[in-house]
């Protein structure tokens, strides 16, 4: 099962940040895919082994979360950019998405 867990973080990573131009429309996805993956490892742990946390595990979850965070903060940036970059962004806008003052 980990082995499999390992599989999908490592193919999926690898569609989101590989320097392929072909890969640029998959991104997104690829990212979704990512952020399932960490969930679904995290929701298998919780059913395999149950509430049950040694350090190791604390410390695997930690990092799992802390994945989800960056995933979701990619995420939205992403959308930011690709709006930006498409056109769309409000004449006060600056790259970052913010109004200028």
């Amino acid at each position: 099962m980990f082995l499999l867990a390992a599989a999908g973080f490592l193919g999926t990573l690898a569609a989101l940040y590989a320097p392929f131009r072909f890969l640029e429309p998959l991104r997104g996805l690829a990212r979704l895919g990512l952020l399932g993956v960490t969930v679904a490892t995290i929701a298998a742990y919780v059913v395999v082994v149950g509430f049950v946390f040694d350090t190791l595990a604390i410390v695997d979850k930690s990092v799992e979360g802390f994945l989800v965070v960056v995933l979701v903060v990619d995420g939205v940036l992403a959308l930011r950019r690709r709006r930006v970059s498409a056109g769309s962004a409000e004449p006060g806008e600056v790259a970052a998405g913010r109004r200028a003052a």
